[in-house]
């Protein structure tokens, strides 16, 4: 079993039991295409929330962006998960989607482990090098 499909079985647990806080009927099933995960959530036949787990290989085609606009404009939950040392730069690739009012999303990033966590605007700072925001600099003084 490879990395990919570690992490899409893992972030399924995780989006079953966030999803079914909310709508305890819905289901989760969860599938790995090649080089990519796909979890979907869904009630009856309405996708509630659909998540991507992409690889390096993954990541490079051209049509995610309009993928995951599909996914937010069907006002569907968008989650994306990717691998560490590609997350700051996906981060900033997703930003186009706020061009559009699109920026209802999550990024998390995994590690060769397959540990899963949630890419924040702080956690993204660190990972491009930059210092602190301010309001965190203020916080460390403290």
């Amino acid at each position: 079993m490879g990395i990919i499909h570690e992490v899409t079985r893992r972030r399924a647990s995780e989006a079953e039991r966030e999803v079914r806080e909310f709508y305890p009927d819905a289901t989760v099933s969860f599938e790995v295409v090649g080089e990519r995960g796909i979890i979907t959530a869904c009630q009856d036949r309405f996708v509630l929330s659909k998540e991507f787990v992409e690889s390096e290989e993954s990541l490079r085609d051209p049509r995610l962006l309009r993928e995951y606009a599909r996914v937010l404009m069907a006002k569907a939950r968008l989650v994306v998960v990717v691998p560490r040392q590609e997350a700051a730069s996906f981060r900033m690739r997703m930003m186009e989607l706020n061009n559009w009012w699109l920026c209802y999303y999550q990024i998390h990033y995994y590690d060769h482990g397959g540990l899963i966590r949630r890419l924040d605007r702080k956690t993204w700072r660190k990972l491009m090098s930059l210092p602190p925001d301010a309001d965190d600099f203020d916080i460390m003084v403290a």
